[in-house]
């Protein structure tokens, strides 16, 4: 029986690419188990975590307390404009305290007769 070489050739060639088709297809398997296995774990993770974190979101740890209403007033006075005293000039946006001859900088800023804070 003799086999012609262009049938071996064609056998062997055929057989090389049904392996390579054979091996493609389990590295796919293999690769969409190993993704499947990590958007699991990346899963239960995130889902861990934010069981963890979801006490200390819900419930603060610092009690609240309500602010003092003088306090609030003070603060209110504090950021309105208030008049400059008889003593006191606005210059180039800046209060001037005038003590007979001298003339000292407050550090204060002023606009017209106020002291803007």
């Amino acid at each position: 029986m003799s086999t012609d070489r262009s049938e071996v050739f064609w056998g062997v060639f055929w057989a090389n690419i049904a392996a390579t088709a054979l091996c493609a297809l389990a590295f796919a398997i293999f690769s969409a188990i190993q993704s499947y296995r990590e958007t699991q774990q990346i899963n239960a993770l995130v889902k861990s975590i934010t069981t963890m974190a979801a006490p200390s979101v819900s419930s603060p740890s610092m009690p609240y307390f309500s602010p003092d209403p003088r306090i609030a007033s003070e603060a209110a006075q504090a950021k309105r404009p208030r008049r400059l005293a008889s003593n006191q000039r606005c210059a180039s946006g800046v209060v001037i305290l005038v003590d007979g001859s001298s003339y000292t900088q407050t550090g204060e800023r002023c606009s017209g007769s106020f002291i803007v804070p």
